[in-house]
């Protein structure tokens, strides 16, 4: 493969990328808007210490672990809904 046809198609994923996103956009900020939305929010971020300090003790599996889901959380949820919506959100924590 050349550099063109990698360029090309480098560029074919991202524009797929970017459009997934702008549809999941829409989605997530439908959902997260409303008032179960908000409640689904609200246990995300209970559920992976997305405010809490770690624990120096734990082992490297259980950090990478809850990094992963910290991860999850950050791309599906803060990530994609507008800054308006999210800080709704953090209201009623």
């Amino acid at each position: 493969m050349d550099y063109q046809t990698y360029s090309n198609n480098k560029k074919t994923i991202l524009d797929k990328q970017k459009t997934l996103a702008e549809e999941l956009r829409v989605i997530a900020n439908k959902f997260f808007s409303s008032e179960d939305g908000k409640k689904y929010a609200n246990q995300m971020l209970t559920a992976v210490k997305y405010f809490d300090v770690l624990p120096s003790q734990m082992s490297d599996n259980d950090l990478r672990y809850l990094q992963a889901q910290r991860d999850f959380v950050n791309i599906f949820l803060t990530s994609l809904v507008d800054k308006k919506i999210l800080l709704t959100i953090l209201e009623d924590r």
